[in-house]
């Protein structure tokens, strides 16, 4: 067997068992780290199908239709990446983000002290 072989069987029984331990309840059901495997694997096979069907030598009994065809395919599975959700993972976006506090209130009167009578500027009042 050749080292990817033995990659791909430990990552499936990575995701298996995280899977059923999900789907059990043994652990809580935890989206970042969903995704971060899924991300993984579909990266994995993707370039996996590139290297493979771009080698002409490994598959000669294959047309070069099909061989394009399973290029296309490792491709468009490492489009399918949700790389978004990946990057608000990976940066803490999600943690840092600012809450919405819908008890403040915006009061804006015009400014007597200052020479332009037509600049307001605005007060922050908390209810």
């Amino acid at each position: 067997m050749n080292i990817f072989h033995y990659y791909f069987f430990i990552l499936k029984v990575v995701i298996i068992i995280g899977l059923l331990l999900m789907y059990t309840g043994i652990i809580k059901f935890n989206r970042p780290l969903f995704l971060i495997t899924d991300t993984l694997y579909k990266l994995s096979l993707g370039l996996y199908l590139i290297y493979y069907f771009s080698n002409k030598n490994n598959l000669s009994n294959l047309n070069n239709h099909d061989r394009l065809l399973f290029m296309i395919s490792g491709f468009i599975l490492i489009l399918t990446i949700n790389y978004e959700e990946i990057y608000k993972i990976v940066t803490g976006y999600e943690e840092n983000k600012p809450e919405c506090n819908n008890n403040i209130e915006v009061v804006s009167k015009p400014c007597p002290p200052c020479s332009d009578k037509n600049k307001i500027h605005g007060k922050i009042m908390n209810n």
